[in-house]
């Protein structure tokens, strides 16, 4: 059993993860974190996982957290997972973080977008973008994984639409609109998914129709 603890679980994504991971069979949830709600049962908080869980929620503390659990999910606000990783890190934890901490490549953009330096160079450096259909065997090696965002996540599904078209088209539409609305550095990443996830997909489309092609044809000989 892998014990695995949420820092950040009185949040929504919190709750989401509890509700989640308390019921998978390989994991033992084993450390909460709430400033808010630190000292209080988890159930109080969420009666429905009365049976499930006797844990009580403990105020954010990095080093508390690794001598706990061996997997800890970060859902902090942004900024914050930057300071609880490295040490995590440093005790042999992989972390899975939640926010926007370890997406973008480049630190100047923290800086740009969040008003702050980023922390942990070290960190963003290494992290692996927790897209899986893209990067699946590096997420399953990765002691640093950051999961991507809900725009990014989306883009995924484009080519399981209509067309690559209509895919982009909605795409794209979805990046216009989260500019507007967030302003956020989030969208070039969503941007940079789409285009990866379209074009693989236009590829593996035009090679299943070659292949169709060819066979029909082999056929049409064989009955000549």
């Amino acid at each position: 059993m892998v014990r695995v603890a949420v820092a950040g679980a009185s949040g929504y994504m919190g709750a989401e993860l509890l509700r989640l991971l308390s019921v998978h069979p390989n994991i033992t949830l084993t450390g909460v974190t709430s400033d808010r709600l630190a000292g209080e049962a988890l159930t109080k908080a969420y009666p429905h996982l009365r049976g499930l869980s006797d844990l009580r929620f403990h105020d954010l503390d990095a080093e508390w957290l690794a001598s706990v659990a061996d997997v800890v999910f970060l859902a902090l606000p942004h900024m914050e997972s930057q300071k609880a990783v490295p040490i995590l890190r440093a005790r042999g934890r992989r972390a899975i973080d939640l926010s926007a901490d370890y997406r973008l490549r480049d630190p100047n953009d923290y800086v740009t977008w969040y008003k702050a330096p980023h922390i942990d160079l070290s960190g963003l450096g290494e992290a692996v973008y927790g897209l899986a259909e893209l990067h699946r065997k590096a997420i399953a090696q990765a002691a640093l994984v950051a999961t991507p965002g809900c725009y990014s996540a989306g883009a995924k599904e484009a080519p399981h639409m209509s067309s690559v078209t209509s895919s982009t088209a909605h795409s794209k539409q979805v990046v216009k609109s989260s500019v507007r609305k967030f302003r956020d550095l989030e969208v070039k990443e969503a941007v940079a998914t789409t285009q990866r996830v379209v074009k693989r997909t236009a590829k593996k489309t035009v090679g299943t129709a070659r292949k169709a092609v060819r066979t029909v044809k082999a056929k049409a000989k064989a009955r000549a």
